[in-house]
């Protein structure tokens, strides 16, 4: 019951949070806090199975790297993954990671107005969705509205979330659990690689090393949903690629972590992330 609970908990507080999302002077500083922080998530009661969930379970790419631009980091043109890469993903678990990956790119990109990736962005997500037969998300008319309002922060903000929240619900509709999962996963190991990275080379990293530690519990989301899930192999590989920087979080008890540990977590980070888009 207790677990049962703290999901309800949960979708709660996804729910409130889509509510309020025109109000962005209002959440501005607890997008991830209310989200994550209200459910009191633990590695220890996440093992619901995915299909049981009915909404995003961790905040979203676009939502984290909102928090990347208000803690003041610039836009880094050589940090995310080369549109490029694309072709080189032929196998599904691939595809489904690298789309979340491309997914949080296209976010970053969004954030910081860059016309030019975002429509690069998109147009791999479209090629990796469909090869992943998610025909209806990354539609043409979503990739013109994208484009026409990237002047506009709320409208953008709006678009890019729900397609998150929609192929998030096609792909559980659909009994594509574990496509979700890799999906999931994919977007977190590329928002920790971006906010890792632009830490270290900010003049003032403390806020960015604030939302760091924020994702401690997106990763015990993500942690319990790998477990109930590994017993199909391309679970069981991420999840165990994921174990290294789960430990680094875990052992970080401050509010921020120290030089010392920052320079752990970006080389645990990096080694996950490249191994996975294969750079």
């Amino acid at each position: 019951m207790k677990k049962l609970s703290n999901y309800i908990l949960l979708l709660c507080a996804l729910i409130i949070f889509n509510a309020c999302a025109e109000e962005e002077q209002k959440v501005k500083d607890t997008k991830v806090t209310e989200i994550i922080d209200s459910a009191k998530i633990t590695e220890e009661n996440t093992e619901v199975p995915l299909e049981k969930m009915a909404s995003y379970p961790i905040p979203t790419p676009y939502e984290t790297t909102q928090l990347l631009q208000e803690a003041g980091a610039a836009y880094v043109f050589d940090l995310t993954n080369p549109a490029t890469n694309a072709n080189k993903y032929i196998l599904e678990k691939q595809r489904a990671i690298n789309l979340g990956i491309y997914g949080a790119d296209l976010g970053y990109a969004g954030t910081y107005k860059k016309s030019k990736e975002v429509k690069a962005y998109f147009k791999v997500l479209k090629k990796l969705s469909e090869e992943l037969e998610i025909n209806t998300i990354y539609t043409q008319e979503f990739g013109e509205d994208l484009e026409a309002n990237l002047e506009n922060p709320e409208k953008l903000h709006k678009i890019v979330t729900s397609t998150y929240h929609g192929t998030f619900m096609f792909l559980n509709s659909n009994e594509k659990s574990s496509t979700a999962v890799l999906i999931l996963v994919g977007g977190w190991i590329e928002t920790m690689y971006l906010s890792t990275q632009l830490a270290i080379v900010a003049t003032d990293n403390s806020k960015i090393k604030e939302n760091i530690i924020k994702q401690k519990k997106a990763y015990s989301i993500l942690s319990g949903l790998l477990k109930i899930h590994s017993s199909k192999e391309e679970i069981k590989e991420i999840y165990t690629q994921m174990q290294p920087v789960g430990k680094i979080l875990v052992n970080i008890k401050e509010a921020t972590p120290t030089a010392e540990q920052l320079k752990t977590l970006v080389k645990a980070i990096e080694k996950l992330r490249n191994s996975v888009t294969m750079n």
